[in-house]
This record gives C-alpha cells, sequence and structure tokens, in this order.
C-alpha cells in the first residue's frame, strides 16, 4: 500500500469517528431528537456532519 493510500484511508478512519463522536454528542445532548427523527434522522445527521468534515 501506498503512502498516499494509507493516509487516504487514515484521513477516512478519522472523520468516521468524528462524525460518529458529533452524532452521539448531539442526541446525547438533545435525546428528544431521537424519538422525533429515529434512525433516519440519526443517518441524515451523520451524512450532514460528513459533508461539513469534508
Amino acid at each position: 500500500m501506498s503512502a498516499a493510500r494509507g493516509a487516504g484511508l487514515e484521513s477516512e478512519q478519522l472523520r468516521a469517528r468524528a462524525m460518529d463522536a458529533v452524532v452521539n454528542a448531539l442526541y446525547a445532548r438533545h435525546p428528544e431528537m431521537s424519538h422525533r427523527f429515529g434512525q433516519q434522522g440519526v443517518a441524515r445527521c451523520r451524512e450532514d456532519i460528513g459533508h461539513h468534515l469534508a
């Protein structure tokens, strides 16, 4: 594996962990969002956060 590809994979893993951390913190702070939006809301929120981290 090339160094650039390794760095790219590492960057994507870091981005995925950051997205999970932000979504988890947001839903922990606002648990009513889980009841209102369900799993689809979590997925959309994660997607939105991902765009900000791209």
